[in-house]
């Protein structure tokens, strides 16, 4: 069996939001939380310092120059970031928009 995991970075303005995303990914062996954050400067800080496989993040979130919405996804796709999850917006047209 592999040790291999899927390493994930979580974003998202409310502490209580992160806290069980993270605690609940906890329990599963196959899945490692790299990293947290707050607001989406600190997301792309976060990203630069830390290698991850899967971004899940909020859809309305703070950060100044990275935007929030619909500019994220479009900055995640520069390059800059890995495939993967790229928004946590349950709503299927704007799921849709932003992965596309």
């Amino acid at each position: 069996m592999s040790n291999m995991k899927i390493r994930l970075v979580l974003a998202d303005h409310h502490p209580a939001v992160l806290s069980g995303i993270n605690h609940g990914l906890a329990v599963l062996p196959t899945l490692e939380v790299v990293g947290t954050a707050a607001d989406l400067g600190d997301l792309i800080k976060l990203l630069d310092m830390k290698p991850c496989d899967v971004v899940i993040t909020g859809y309305a979130m703070r950060g100044g120059e990275y935007g929030d919405g619909m500019t994220l996804p479009a900055y995640l796709r520069t390059g800059q970031i890995p495939p993967g999850i790229k928004s946590g917006q349950y709503e299927t047209g704007v799921s849709s928009s932003a992965l596309h």
